[in-house]
């Protein structure tokens, strides 16, 4: 074990023995179901395939590459090859072509390939009629025969911006364009595009995902529920981190869905400040925003509150305010309305109550395979997941405000279900009424 992971888990040893010696009470039923949702099925993942052939003419084709994780960390798929294959390991790729593959005299609409001998020998669970599995070795071979079949190639390919910066010449470099500089040469017809731009399926959530998240959501409420019972003026950041990474992973959401905000005071004020380690007073709001990856699929949610247990008038009254208009926003959440709308929508409610010029991000997100999930239009539709988060950060030398306004930043974050007559708002258990945080609070 390196040095980081010691230093981490000591925080977490710490964090877990302040719980213990700041509970009075017994230690109160978790709100995680025992029974944890199954993973999303393979036949799933069979019918994205399909699904994605049959809305694709026959001259495109698509390659996704897994993700290459060298260093020593729990592995993270790249989320479009995880999306459609369910397969988390590295050195893979998955080419689909309505038109056809043609491997050893036969002809596939999906090739599957690995450098793993187990799924070679037994991949009846990966592939379905009309797929079949093959030794990456073969890569070049096969795709040198489809190319010439395309108008348009559509690329997914981890870890990879499309444009980065030359630092030596400081200048902006287009690695799709490198990197198919030969391709061109030889099939000057050849397209080849980001998949990025046909990500509109992952948009709309299956039962499946939906229950994942969910599950997700009831960890990371586990988390904060604990946190609430045991912090206390002077506990650090970074033993809340450790309490927050201990339910994680007591609950088999070993991979956090983003590193954790945990700011409390003014380090409240930076959206997403992460350095996790002041500690904290009294007096003072703290903001946390977190959430589990659960089998793939992330939570996200963020709760403001005091460091004493208690708002103070100034505290309450903005918190009020940021309540208010996440209620107000939420209650347009429907499908056919989109980002904009809600967007503006909030942007009114906050100048009316006075507080515009503290707003420093937009309300909404899709939420998924990825905290920031793929977005192709801005119109919700059933089976959309997203964030409402509005915030509000006053500066501490906001001389403007009377002195027990500074400093303060206040965020609430719900993630919403669209559904095809409004919306669900799936984080709806965790306390966000101020009387109702105080309770929870008070339980410690």
């Amino acid at each position: 074990m390196n040095m980081k992971s010691v230093i981490f888990f000591i925080f977490t040893a710490i964090a877990l023995s302040c719980y213990t010696s700041c509970s009075n009470t017994p230690a109160a039923m978790s709100v995680v179901p025992d029974a944890a949702p199954d993973p999303v099925s393979f036949e799933e993942y069979f019918s994205r395939r399909a699904k994605l052939i049959e809305r694709s003419s026959e001259k495109v084709a698509y390659l996704l590459k897994s993700a290459d994780n060298a260093r020593p960390a729990l592995y993270r798929q790249e989320a479009n090859f995880f999306y459609f294959t369910g397969v988390c390991q590295p050195s893979c790729f998955l080419l689909v072509a309505p038109n056809g593959i043609s491997v050893d005299g036969q002809t596939f609409k999906s090739v599957f390939f690995t450098r793993d001998n187990l799924l070679l020998q037994e991949n009846s669970n990966i592939v379905s009629k009309g797929e079949t599995v093959v030794n990456l070795s073969r890569l070049n071979e096969i795709m040198a025969s489809v190319y010439p079949t395309l108008d348009t190639l559509y690329a997914s390919f981890p870890e990879i911006p499309l444009r980065y910066t030359d630092w030596l010449n400081y200048e902006n470099v287009d690695l799709l364009e490198l990197s198919t500089e030969k391709l061109r040469k030889e099939y000057p017809r050849l397209v080849v595009r980001p998949f990025r731009s046909l990500g509109s399926m992952r948009q709309i959530k299956s039962d499946a995902e939906i229950a994942l998240i969910r599950h997700a959501i009831d960890v990371t409420e586990e988390a904060l529920r604990q946190i609430w019972r045991a912090i206390t003026p002077g506990v650090t950041e970074n033993e809340l981190q450790g309490i927050m990474h201990y339910v994680f992973s007591k609950y088999d959401a070993r991979e956090y869905a983003f590193y954790p905000i945990i700011g409390s005071g003014v380090n409240a004020l930076e959206p997403h400040y992460q350095d996790n380690n002041s500690a904290t007073r009294y007096g003072e709001m703290i903001k946390i925003d977190m959430g589990a990856r659960f089998r793939g699929y992330c939570a996200d949610i963020t709760r403001s509150f005091p460091v004493s247990g208690r708002f103070t008038p100034e505290q309450r009254e903005v918190y009020s305010v940021v309540l208010d208009i996440q209620k107000k926003v939420l209650e347009a959440v429907r499908p056919g309305a989109t980002k904009g709308e809600i967007n503006r929508l909030s942007d009114r409610l906050l100048t009316e109550a006075g507080y515009m010029k503290y707003r420093l991000h937009a309300i909404t997100h899709h939420i998924g395979i990825e905290v920031h999930d793929f977005e192709t239009d801005t119109i919700f539709r059933p089976g959309n997941v997203i964030t409402i988060e509005p915030g509000v950060y006053i500066p501490a030398d906001a001389v403007e405000l009377p002195e027990g306004f500074r400093g303060m930043g206040i965020r609430i974050e719900d993630v919403v279900l669209v559904t095809e007559t409004g919306h669900e708002v799936l984080s709806k258990r965790i306390p966000k009424e101020i009387d109702d945080i105080e309770a929870a609070m008070r339980k410690r």
